[in-house]
């Protein structure tokens, strides 16, 4: 069953027209207490991933199965923004459709994301609340 999900599986830069599939995503994880970033909207995905300094449109990479978006990815990569430690890339944000976890699509999007950022001279790949993208956090009530 993993294998065959696998083989329909196809990792690829996002594109404008899978915003609503990741908001989707997104704001399912946060309404179920699974992350406690705030909901997505498409102004604050803007600021945050398109417009932010050292955000590249190639490092927001989207899952997709049966022409539906199904997960998606985001990193810095190394040297992009001036605080970054040299050779290191930074993970953001990976999030998966509840309904798909378990089929390895996080999996083929890590891999996929740490490969770009292999390409790019990193060494190491950093998941920290210091990332150069600044998520905001909300409390959990």
């Amino acid at each position: 069953m993993i294998e065959e999900a696998m083989n329909l599986l196809e990792i690829r830069p996002m594109k404008s027209n899978d915003f609503t599939a990741v908001q989707r995503i997104w704001n399912e994880s946060v309404n179920q207490g699974e992350v406690l970033y705030y909901p997505l909207t498409e102004e604050y995905f803007e600021k945050k991933f398109i417009k932010n300094a050292g955000c590249e449109p190639e490092n927001l990479l989207a899952a997709e199965m049966d022409n539906q978006i199904v997960g998606f990815i985001h990193g810095v990569a190394p040297e992009t923004f001036p605080l970054a430690k040299s050779g290191c890339a930074y993970l953001t944000c990976m999030l998966v459709d509840a309904a798909h976890r378990g089929r390895c699509v996080g999996k083929a999007l890590l891999e996929t994301l740490k490969t770009q950022m292999k390409a790019r001279g990193a060494h190491t790949l950093y998941i920290s609340s210091l990332n150069p993208v600044n998520l905001d956090w909300r409390t959990k009530t």
